[in-house]
């Protein structure tokens, strides 16, 4: 007997949210690109797209260093979105970071229309979705636990690229996640 696994989220919401992560991200690490990328936002009626978090992030000309810092890991996050809905055909690696110039040429050119990149988006099965949250989720459980002892990482991981990649991976697999600031990485 084999199990189906339904999808939690259509193809569609992971390319919104996949754009979104890529624009915030974009804004962290380039910050002078903001006032052209949240007036695309606004032409592009985009608005909708992004958590109450990533809207005050975009909307404020002056994010602390602090908060800056937190959404530079939306490259990890939109790395993990990229391979899930079929732009990169590679994982990327729990134990590097991504780039953010290494994703750009998958997306639209700033002004350019975004609802056929949207609609482009094509999500890898729900099992395989499944199964890479199940890896992971124990790989970010190690690491964890490697953290509290004192003792060095095992396998490799970098514990701040797997806490992203747990999240994407949750939001993708658990359809309770309705509110992206809320997604929760417990191992």
């Amino acid at each position: 007997m084999s199990v189906v696994v339904l999808p939690a989220r259509t193809d569609s919401e992971i390319g919104g949210r996949l754009l979104a992560t890529f624009l915030c991200g974009a804004v962290a690490c380039e910050p002078s690109l903001r006032d052209e990328i949240v007036a695309w936002i606004a032409q592009q009626d985009l608005a909708g797209l992004f958590s109450a978090e990533e809207a005050a992030f975009l909307e404020n000309p002056e994010p602390s260093d602090h908060t800056v810092t937190e959404f530079t890991w939306y490259v990890e996050v939109t790395a993990i979105l990229a391979w899930a809905g079929g732009l990169v055909e590679q994982m990327p690696d729990a134990a590097s970071q991504s780039s953010l110039g290494e994703l750009v040429n998958h997306f639209p050119m700033l002004g350019d229309p975004v609802h056929e990149f949207i609609d482009s988006i094509r999500a890898r099965p729900s099992k395989d979705l499944h199964d890479a949250r199940q890896r992971v989720e124990d790989l970010h459980g190690c690491a964890r636990a490697d953290r509290c002892h004192g003792r060095a990482v095992r396998h490799g991981a970098d514990i701040d690229v797997v806490s992203e990649q747990h999240r994407v991976l949750n939001w993708l697999t658990y359809a309770e996640y309705v509110d992206w600031d809320q997604v929760s990485t417990d191992t």
